[in-house]
């Protein structure tokens, strides 16, 4: 028996999220109900893997689940986060530096300017000294929220990122791209330890801004 428990990250929409366990004797499925449980009896010895799919949501799949003998095996928990493949990345016009206003201390920044005012802003940025980078090859990862004010949202139309907290050496050069993601993922996501990389599942590989580059100052 494989039992466990999925959920919706911040909802409580954690009825109809199908579960597929998929082994050396093929897949069975079934549905979520509203606490999120799901429980496959009757299951052969092996090694299965299960996936978690809900429609607006990012799918997530647990690998490595061995069973033996007559084991009742309870999985880690999974949560399932928003996607956000609706979202029209803004235009990036130029990097400079500067200092976050109405931030204390001032920090010194690597300041993205773009053509929009920015709110909610689902993208996590990848950054590297390898020209080459992407999601699956990159130094740090730099997840991007919204600007507060003393109040309220400030209406501002530039990213922040602290140079301190940049692990790169003076008078490097490094890129940076960003790929459309859920930001909860950022916090909440996971290290998938049979793949050996992170994961986040609702990141889309084929939706990122344009390739940018700095000098460290």
């Amino acid at each position: 028996m494989i039992k466990g428990i999925a959920r919706t990250y911040n909802s409580s929409e954690n009825d109809t999220i199908t579960v597929i366990a998929t082994g050396p004797y093929g897949s069975r499925s079934q549905i979520t109900g509203a606490g999120g449980s799901y429980t496959f009896n009757g299951l052969g010895n092996g090694t299965y893997r299960l996936d978690f799919i809900k429609k607006g949501y990012g799918t997530i799949r647990q690998y490595g689940i061995q069973l033996f003998g007559y084991d009742t095996l309870n999985v880690y928990g999974v949560s399932l986060f928003r996607t956000y493949s609706s979202y029209k990345i803004p235009e990036f016009k130029r990097i400079t530096f500067g200092t976050k206003p109405r931030a204390f201390p001032e920090y010194m920044c690597v300041v993205i300017e773009t053509n929009q005012i920015l709110g909610y802003f689902p993208i996590l940025f990848f950054m590297s000294t390898d020209k080459n980078v992407t999601y699956r090859n990159f130094q740090e990862c730099v997840g991007y929220y919204w600007v507060y004010g003393p109040y309220e949202i400030v209406k501002e139309d530039k990213i922040y990122f602290e140079l301190q907290s940049l692990p790169f050496a003076s008078g490097s050069e490094v890129y940076i791209i960003g790929y459309v993601c859920n930001l909860d993922e950022y916090y909440y996501g996971y290290f998938d330890r049979y793949l050996g990389y992170e994961e986040w599942s609702t990141l889309e590989s084929d939706k990122h801004t344009p390739l940018m580059s700095f000098i460290m100052p």
